[in-house]
């Protein structure tokens, strides 16, 4: 009796824990997406070291081993394939043929695969720049598109011109999931309202190749609603059909307090908005996977302190966090706390959340950190957040304890 009674529970306690295991691998991988902002957390924090020490900008090889980046290496920044199970890096955009092509060094920037990794796309100064700061990552001055294709070979897109008084520059390209197109942000020039960042547009070319070269054609401008000074552009749905970028679109509003916005391809419809704050910085925004995430760099529920004139002085004072949301901007949550003393990730110094990727598997995010440093500075990192849900699984079921066995009281003798 004692004997089938412990198999019995042992065989509930197993049929328990495997249900627990079901569960477990249903609420895994892919299945993260399709949980609601708030049951999602961070369970670890990997950061690369020096293999992702000043790092502006990065995307996820297909096969999810490798980051494509771009990375100063005190002068100027170049492109560089960082191989995170061998902890090494290869340097693409530093070979002769590339600096022959460009007349001299200049910073390399934004670099995007093609979704058949055979060719990627670039944003390079150009050699005979005298731009410093605002020739990298972000602003995009005196750059212009480059793509390498499968056959090693460097081929220049645009030219943007050199001029000192009213610069002009691309930054931030991305391939369409057919390859046949590249979506980027183009800087016009001066800003009316004395940005920074310059007067910008989106732009979308198809990519052909004609007469043995590669060349953009019938490319097309978009400059949605009434302020037209800031746009920036962060690429395709994973279905292809809308884009994702920031822009600060009401009437002489501040660049720097940009919001988030997808819009559909070819663009006969309005955008839709992602976020709608007024006083708080939006960018940096990135799809999931399966496209059912949006995530970006917010300043919402902090104060953004006075930036200057322009919003120059964002670099000085600026505060972000990494905000997550469904595609269609609903269930907004802050998935970081770098800021925040009360959280497992706070960085102890001033954080600003920069550009962010989605690892294929859809359960870990690699970002740009950028942490202040003497005299306000900012030096970046890459770090790699990984994702899990944080619905505690109720303990599987156990057989209820029969109560002790009774024996009938003794019947006295006589």
């Amino acid at each position: 009796m004692t004997t089938l009674h412990s198999l019995f529970r042992w065989q509930l306690a197993a049929a328990g824990l495997a249900m627990l295991t079901m569960f477990c691998a249903s609420a895994s991988a892919q299945d993260l997406e399709d949980l609601g902002s708030n049951r999602l957390m961070i369970r670890s924090l990997r950061d690369l070291g020096a293999l992702g020490q000043d790092v502006l900008s990065l995307c996820w090889s297909a096969d999810g081993r490798k980051l494509l980046v771009d990375k100063y290496n005190g002068s100027y920044s170049s492109i560089q394939l960082l191989d995170l199970e061998q902890n090494s890096a290869q340097e693409i955009s530093t070979t002769p043929d590339f600096r022959r092509q460009n007349l001299g060094w200049g910073h390399c920037n934004n670099p995007s695969w093609a979704p058949s990794e055979k060719m990627l796309v670039f944003c390079a100064q150009a050699g005979r720049s005298k731009e410093t700061v605002r020739a990298q990552s972000g602003y995009g001055l005196h750059n212009n598109l480059w793509l390498l294709d499968e056959r090693g070979k460097f081929t220049q897109l645009n030219n943007t011109g050199l001029s000192q008084s009213n610069p002009r520059g691309v930054l931030f390209p991305s391939f369409s999931r057919d390859g046949r197109q590249i979506f980027w942000t183009q800087v016009l020039g001066n800003s009316r309202l004395n940005s920074a960042m310059g007067r910008r547009a989106m732009c979308l070319g198809d990519l052909v190749f004609k007469h043995g070269r590669w060349k953009l054609e019938n490319i097309e401008h978009y400059t949605p609603g009434e302020g037209k000074d800031f746009y920036e552009t962060y690429g395709f749905s994973p279905d292809g059909k809308s884009v994702l970028f920031a822009a600060a679109m009401d009437n002489r509003q501040p660049w720097f307090t940009m919001n988030i916005y997808t819009m559909n391809i070819p663009a006969n419809n309005p955008p839709q908005a992602i976020t709608n704050t007024h006083s708080a910085w939006n960018r940096h925004a990135a799809f999931s996977p399966k496209g059912r995430k949006i995530t970006w760099s917010s300043s919402d529920g902090m104060l953004l302190t006075n930036l200057g004139i322009g919003g120059r002085l964002w670099e000085k004072y600026l505060r972000t966090e990494l905000w997550l949301a469904n595609q269609d901007g609903t269930d907004k949550c802050r998935l970081t706390g770098f800021n925040f003393r009360n959280t497992k990730e706070f960085a102890g110094r001033r954080a600003v959340v920069g550009m962010n990727a989605w690892h294929p598997n859809g359960q870990e995010i690699a970002l740009v950190l950028m942490l202040e440093k003497r005299n306000y500075e900012l030096e970046s990192k890459v770090v790699i957040l990984e994702l899990a849900d944080n619905f505690v699984a109720p303990p599987p079921p156990t057989a209820p304890i029969p109560p002790p066995a009774t024996t009938a009281p003794a019947v006295p003798e006589g």
